[in-house]
Parts: structure tokens; C-alpha cells; sequence
């Protein structure tokens, strides 16, 4: 199975650059917060080295208004669709986004025991037939991400062989993934995707280049 893998929390060209050349799909950057967060302009130097066949996912607040002002131009100016979004994901929120032909990933932080309606509750009132993906991760309060806590894998699997992602959006697995361990999750869970943060970092924003290259090596040779 070919397995989507994204890189996120992205915050230095190199870093970039190292993740696409050792066969990541997409890379993430996080306008949200955390010591992961970037301005916009470090994020238009990273946005210059996305090959045109690979994915920038920006992770992005909903408000009132939508996007952040300067968010929304720099993604508009650099034609990046993907958006993973938090906030204010209300229907007319996600609407405009997809009336703009942005593709939205949305979070799911649900605990594994009552996963059906954690995920119907992550895509209520959403056009899912429209959702580029859900993620799944692990809850950590105050974080938004990048906390190192794996899910239940083996309940997941569960969970998908009783029918409950059916219907759903491609499902992308994250959670405490690291070169390590996501061969076996991907095995157990049989995700569309792997998303990853800190399993790949020396510290908080930066990437090992070579965990990188170990981690999509064993995300992506699952049979």
C-alpha cells in the first residue's frame, strides 16, 4: 500500500527540502501556535522549495472572518489548496473554504472507545464528500499537535474492521509516530496517510534529516 506522509510542523527550507527528497507527499505549516508556529515570511521561503507534485498543507484558524488576513494571502499567493484546520470549523466556515477550492483536513481528538462519535462529531454538518482528509491524534490538552502520545492502534483497527470509518474522509494517522513504530502502525490501523512532528526532530522545529528518511522508508514499505 502506497502510504500519503506528511511531515508537519515544518519550519526551515532545509528541513523541506530533505523531507520531499526522501519521498515525503506533503509537509505541514503551522500558523496556529506552539514553538512550531511560523510567520509568513519564514513560511514563503519554505513555500518556494514545494515541488509542484508534492503538497504544503497549512495549518490554519478559523474565525469570524475566516483565515488570517496575511495567512490567507500568503496561501492564496503560493496556490496552496490544503488546509488543516481548527478554530472555528463551523459549516459556513468550511464552506467558504470550499467554495475558494481550498481542500480541508480536519482533527479528530476522540477517544478510541466512543471513536464513531468522535468522528461524526469532528465532521458535523461538514460537506464530507468534500474533506481532503480527517486526522486522527492523540488528545493533549493545551497542545495542538506534535504531542508524542500514540493512539489505541489495535482499537482503531478494531474500529475499521466494525465499519466505522465508513463513509468517512481518507483517514491519516497521527499521534507519537516515529521511524520506529509506523511500520507496525500502519500495519495494524491500514491508515490512507501518517502524519508525523516530533517523531522525526532533533528538537521542536527542527527535523533529523536522516529520521526523516527512516521514517517515510517505513511508512511507505508496508506491505
Amino acid at each position: 500500500m502506497d502510504v500519503w506522509v506528511k511531515i508537519c510542523g515544518v519550519t526551515r527550507p532545509d528541513d523541506a527540502r530533505a523531507a520531499f527528497e526522501v519521498g515525503a507527499d506533503a509537509i505541514g505549516l503551522n500558523f496556529i501556535g506552539g514553538p512550531r508556529r511560523i510567520t509568513v515570511a519564514a513560511a514563503e521561503a519554505i513555500l518556494e522549495n514545494v515541488p509542484a507534485d508534492r503538497v504544503a498543507v497549512g495549518l490554519v484558524a478559523l474565525g469570524p472572518s475566516g483565515v488570517e488576513p496575511a495567512v490567507d494571502e500568503l496561501l492564496e499567493t503560493f496556490g496552496v489548496l490544503h488546509v488543516q484546520v481548527y478554530g472555528d470549523i463551523s459549516p459556513a466556515n468550511v464552506g467558504r473554504l470550499l467554495e475558494r477550492g481550498r481542500q480541508p483536513l480536519v482533527v479528530c481528538r476522540g477517544k478510541t472507545g466512543a471513536l464513531r462519535s468522535s468522528l461524526e462529531g469532528a465532521v458535523a454538518g461538514l460537506a464530507i464528500e468534500d474533506l481532503f482528509a480527517l486526522v486522527l491524534d492523540a488528545v493533549a490538552p493545551g497542545k495542538q499537535g506534535g504531542t508524542g502520545k500514540t493512539l489505541d492502534w489495535d482499537a482503531l483497527a478494531e474500529a475499521r474492521r466494525r465499519g466505522e470509518f465508513s463513509g468517512l474522509p481518507p483517514i491519516v494517522l497521527a499521534g507519537g509516530l516515529t521511524a520506529e513504530n509506523v511500520a507496525r502502525a500502519v500495519e495494524i490501523v491500514r491508515p490512507w496517510g501518517v502524519d508525523v512532528a516530533s517523531g522525526v526532530e532533533s528538537s521542536p522545529g527542527r527535523k533529523d534529516h536522516r529520521a526523516l528518511a527512516e521514517f517515510v522508508r517505513a511508512a511507505k514499505n508496508v506491505s
